[in-house]
Order: structure tokens, then sequence, then C-alpha cells
């Protein structure tokens, strides 16, 4: 009986902890390849959902640049402005809404698809 009450108590505070844990946040991204399957690019969104990032990451003279799909079902194209150098371009969804769906472009004609966020 007391190996029983011990084992019950022991899944019960189990139970209490795995409810109380925070639920872990996650950031979206995708990358995108060109005709040679080298990667030239990514797009991603913080785990609010808020904020998009599009990154050039090849020093090729083509460009990259994001799309963001926003739960009002607007899109929105954002460029990384400096090429390969550092830093990505940064978009905002708008007040009210949320990023749903992301994706990365290679001007050179290659895109990452679309992945839900």
């Amino acid at each position: 009986m007391r190996k029983v009450t011990s084992v019950m108590a022991l899944v019960s505070a189990i139970g209490v902890l795995a409810l109380a844990a925070p639920a872990s946040a996650h950031v979206t991204a995708v990358e995108v390849k060109n005709t040679k399957n080298i990667k030239v690019g990514s797009a991603s969104v913080n785990s609010s959902h808020t904020v998009f990032y599009a990154c050039d990451m090849l020093p090729d003279n083509v460009g990259v640049y994001g799309r963001m799909r926003l739960s009002n079902g607007q899109i929105r194209d954002v460029a990384d402005g400096n090429g390969s150098a550092d830093g990505c371009g940064v978009g905002n969804a708008p007040a009210g809404t949320t990023i749903v769906a992301i994706e990365a472009v290679w001007r050179g004609g290659t895109t990452s698809g679309w992945k839900a966020t």
C-alpha cells in the first residue's frame, strides 16, 4: 500500500510540474538556394510572429528578399537592402495582425516555398 501511494504521489507531482511548465517559444526560418544548390539567403520570424527578417548571404550581386503572409491575408515583401553585408532587412506586422507564413526569394529565380509559422 505504501509503495502504491508513493508512486501515485510521484505521478501526481510530475503531472503538476508538466502543467506548470511554460510553453516553449519557437522561431520559424526558411532558406533559399540558387540554381547551383548553394544557400544564398534566408527568412525568419520571431516567436511572437510580429517581426520578420530577410537575409542575403552570398555576394553574388543578385539579391534576396523575404515575403510574409499576414493574418489579414496581405502579403508584404521585405528586402535585404545591403546585400550580403552584415545585417538583414527587417519588417513588422501591422498592429492587430501576425505573420502566419514566410518565404525567402532569390532574385535569380528560386524560392524556399511558403512555410507556416
